[in-house]
This record gives structure tokens, C-alpha cells and sequence, in this order.
């Protein structure tokens, strides 16, 4: 929630020591002190003066201290900060931490890294600060590269010495973001030292509540004109019934709705407004639908399986698992013919038959079923107890004979299905035979969705993953890092 937060940043009526007129210049005496200047609830120093009246123009603020840690560049090798990954550090404390109702302040509506030359313009008391959590040593990056490709320029936060020579890009040190702050947009309270956003009359109340507005989830007030809204608590959920799962959705402007905006993409606050959580809403799929598919002969498809490259595959459902959220197919269609094991003396075992590694094989790469490899929880041959169970339309499938997983008698016989007649054949086949291939696999009903209609399995879309930036310790696994001659140098040192 952001009530204090907005409290803090409320404007109030200026004390007599407070800004009243350009002739008090109320910064010129801040520049470059370490006189702390509190912006957005936050702690700064004032380092340029750019003010044209006291309302007019731009000051430039340093964070006092490091708000992070970063590498520069996770790949180790450039010092352009566009791009960069200390660049997108910046932005994401930018996004995360600054107040949406203080942004329009901000020149740009961005945070930066400083230049050596802003650096060396500033004071060293006002370079010095302590050692970011996460970082390899107490330095903080510039924006500017150093004297090598790998290198860029930093300072060293015990001493405020700008090291030019700079440091591998590949190390962590601390971020220490600045801003430009458009003077029109706040006001400033010299007895404080304290900026805070427009007048008093220019603020209004953003309440976020549930779907159907009996809760209310947060109440940001003291939020400035045209400032963009920010909902800072959990995502808001909502609990399932029996015939829907429910899905945030974003935020409406009335009640009950299934679709909404993301709280980022709102419109800025002119008003007070009032939003409430939307949900879409998922029919849940029904056991029936399974257990009567189980029952009967109808066939079902998995979306982009072919059995041959070319011609869809059909399946029948052979059973369905409530508690374990399964449900298991056979297919009707043949996966091409395969011999048992091709030498006789190899015997009957299916788990270490040759037929075992050409069925497991199918969810391999440019296989039938490589595209859903990762919701089939089980793949093999059935049994005869199984297949004896089955209806004789499922036992024959498309009417070729085709093997089961179980041995017969004779040590090197395997049981098959008739496909014409539907029969399990209980004497066996040899197992050098090439018969037809009828895989039975499991699919995770968590992971796909199912048509009712046009009665087809799809895998579920997936979430993708960023990929995350490499630590300084993995980092210094590829880069060795070592001192000569007062010089920093990557590689390995050639001993003489």
C-alpha cells in the first residue's frame, strides 16, 4: 500500500523559511554538498543547478547511496552502456522503486548513470558512499567506458576517486542512479529541504477494489494530476468454483467485468477513479467428458501429432485418473511396424526389448510426438489384462495386427492383437516378427486443454522464462582476472 508513501509526498502549505521568491535561490547553496535532499521519500544529493526561477528549469539529483548491485555487461565484454545490463539495473529500479505519482516530475521519465565528467564535476564527499549489498568491492559505475574494450569507468565509494582505467564490465559494483527533476512539476520546502509534488488542489484518490467492488484492496491518496497510477500489492486472485478457474485480467472501470487494463497501461490520474480487479474466467473440464470417452469408441486427436509426418493421428481414451489429473490414449492409428527384439535369443522382457526403445524414442527430436514430449507423463505398450479390457472396436484399431508389452510362453513369443478379428492372441508371435506399433501414452490434463467439441487435446501455453543475468561468481569462471605491474588484465598470465 502507498498511504504513507503519498502522505509523505502530499503537498503542504510552506513554512516562513520556505521558497517564497527567485531571490532566495533556495539550491545554489545545496550544489554539490552532502546536504541530504529528500525527493520521493528517498535520500539525495543536488549536484547541477539548472533552475531558471525557483519554478523553472532543472535540478540534477545523485541517489546518496547505491541502490543496487551490477554487472556492467553480463557478457563481459562491452563498456557501451546502452543496452547495457547496469542499464537495465537502472531502469528496473526506476520501474519498481520510484512512485508512479512522482514520475511526471522526472525529466524524460528516466534515471541514469553519470559520466566521468559529471563525476569529476562533483565533490568527493559527495562521490562517497557505502559499499552496495552484492557488490565485489565499495566502487560504483559511471557511464563511460575505461581504458580498455572490457573496462568502464567507475569510483571508488570509500575515497570518492574517480578511476578512470575503470573496471571489467563483468564485475558487480553498486548502481548509483541520478535524475533531472522539472522544477514546474514540485515544490520545494527549503526548511526541510524537502521536494514534493504540484499543489494541493492538483491531487486526487485512487481506490483499487475486488470484481465486485465489496473489497477494497488499497487506497492511494495524495496522488498528483496527470501522475500514472500504480497498484503496489499482491495480484488479486480469485477463487474457483465449480464450473471456472479465474484469471486476473487487469483493472476496469466498473464492477464484474472479465477484461481489463494493466495497471501500467492506465490512463493518468485527472480525477478521483475507482477501479476493480477483472477476472477471465476458464470452464473447467468436465470428468464426465472422460469417463464417457473412456466408455465409448469415439476418437480423439492431439493437436500437430501425425502418425506418419502427413495424417493425423486418432487416439481412443483407455482411461482417466481423477486424483493423478491423467487421462490415458491409445492410439488407433499404427506408429509403424517394429520387430519385438530382431534376434530370438533376446527373449520376451519387454523393458529391455528393442520395441521398448523405438516406442520411447517417438517423443524424440523430429519424432511424432517430439512437440508434446513435455505433458506425456507415461509412453509405452499396453498389456493383454488392458487390452483384454477394451472394447473390440479399440482392440482392433485400424485393423492391423499390432504387439502388446506382454510375454507369452515359450521364452521368445510375444502376445499381439489381431487386428481384423480384435482378438488377443495369447500363444504368441515370435519376437523377430514385425508387427504394428500402437503406443499408449498419458497425458498430464495440467498441462493441455481439451476441446469438448471438436474433441482434440492442445498443449497449454506456457510462461517463458527470462534469462538470468550470470552472478560474478559464475561469471569469473570464463575470465580470469589478475593485477600487474598496477594494471588490471583478463586472460591468463604467461609466467617468464
Amino acid at each position: 500500500m502507498k498511504k504513507n508513501i503519498f502522505k509523505t509526498l502530499a503537498v503542504t502549505v510552506l513554512s516562513a523559511v520556505s521558497l517564497t521568491a527567485w531571490a532566495v535561490e533556495p539550491y545554489a547553496g545545496l550544489v554539490n554538498t552532502t546536504t541530504e535532499i529528500t525527493f520521493d521519500g528517498k535520500a539525495w544529493y543536488l549536484i547541477e543547478d539548472n533552475s531558471t526561477a525557483a519554478n523553472a528549469g532543472t535540478v540534477t539529483l545523485l541517489s546518496k547511496e547505491c541502490v543496487a548491485a551490477s554487472m556492467y555487461d553480463s557478457n563481459g565484454q562491452s563498456y557501451t552502456y546502452s543496452g547495457s545490463t547496469v542499464e537495465t539495473a537502472v531502469n528496473n529500479y526506476y520501474t519498481n522503486s520510484i512512485s508512479s505519482n512522482v514520475k511526471s516530475a522526472i525529466v524524460d521519465n528516466k534515471m541514469f548513470l553519470l559520466t566521468k565528467d559529471q563525476a569529476d564535476a562533483t565533490s568527493a564527499d559527495v562521490r562517497k558512499c557505502s559499499k552496495a549489498d552484492g557488490a565485489s568491492e565499495n566502487c560504483w559505475w559511471l557511464c563511460s567506458p575505461g581504458a580498455y574494450d572490457s573496462f568502464a569507468a567507475c569510483v571508488y565509494g570509500n575515497d570518492g576517486y574517480v578511476y578512470n582505467d575503470g573496471k571489467g564490465v563483468n564485475v558487480a559494483l553498486g548502481v548509483r542512479p541520478a535524475l533531472q527533476l522539472d522544477l514546474s512539476k514540485v515544490t520545494f520546502d527549503s526548511a526541510t529541504k524537502t521536494f514534493t509534488m504540484g499543489s494541493s488542489t492538483e491531487t486526487y484518490t485512487v481506490t483499487w477494489k475486488s470484481q465486485d467492488g465489496t473489497v477494497t484492496y488499497e487506497t492511494d491518496t495524495d496522488v498528483a494530476k496527470d501522475a500514472q497510477p500504480s497498484y503496489d500489492g499482491s495480484a488479486p486472485t480469485k477463487a474457483e468454483d465449480e464450473n471456472y478457474t479465474y484469471t486476473f485480467a487487469g483493472w476496469a472501470t466498473s464492477a464484474n467485468q472479465e477484461s481489463g487494463t494493466a495497471a501500467s497501461a492506465l490512463p493518468t490520474v485527472t480525477d478521483n477513479v475507482t477501479y476493480y480487479a477483472a477476472f477471465s474466467k476458464t470452464q473447467k473440464q468436465s470428468s464426465t467428458a472422460y469417463d464417457d470417452l473412456n466408455t465409448n469408441d469415439i476418437t480423439v486427436q492431439i493437436e500437430g501429432v501425425k502418425y506418419d509426418g502427413t495424417n493425423v493421428a486418432d487416439w481412443y481414451v483407455i482411461g482417466y485418473d481423477s486424483e493423478a489429473k491423467t487421462v490415458t490414449l491409445l492410439s488407433k492409428s499404427g506408429f509403424g511396424n517394429h520387430v519385438f527384439n530382431s534376434n530370438i535369443s533376446a527373449g520376451d522382457n519387454y523393458a529391455n526389448s528393442e520395441i521398448k526403445t523405438y516406442v520411447d524414442g517417438l517423443i524424440g527430436e523430429g519424432q511424432p510426438l517430439a512437440e508434446i514430449s513435455s505433458v506425456i507423463s507415461d509412453l509405452t505398450l499396453i498389456d493383454e489384462s488392458t487390452a483384454q479390457g477394451l472394447s473390440e472396436t479399440k482392440r482392433k484399431g485400424a485393423g492391423f495386427n499390432w504387439w502388446l508389452c506382454s510375454p507369452a510362453y515359450t521364452g521368445h513369443n510375444a502376445k499381439f492383437v489381431y487386428g481384423e478379428s480384435g482378438v488377443v492372441y495369447g500363444v504368441g508371435c515370435s519376437v523377430d516378427a514385425a508387427l504394428g506399433v500402437r503406443p499408449a501414452l498419458q497425458l498430464d490434463l495440467s498441462k493441455v486443454t481439451f476441446d469438448t467439441e471438436t474433441k482434440t487435446f492442445s498443449v497449454a501455453p506456457t510462461t517463458s522464462v527470462a534469462t538470468p543475468t550470470l552472478s560474478p561468481a559464475d561469471a569469473a569462471k570464463s575470465n580470469i582476472w589478475y593485477d600487474l605491474n598496477g594494471r588490471h588484465y583478463q586472460g591468463k598470465p604467461t609466467m617468464q
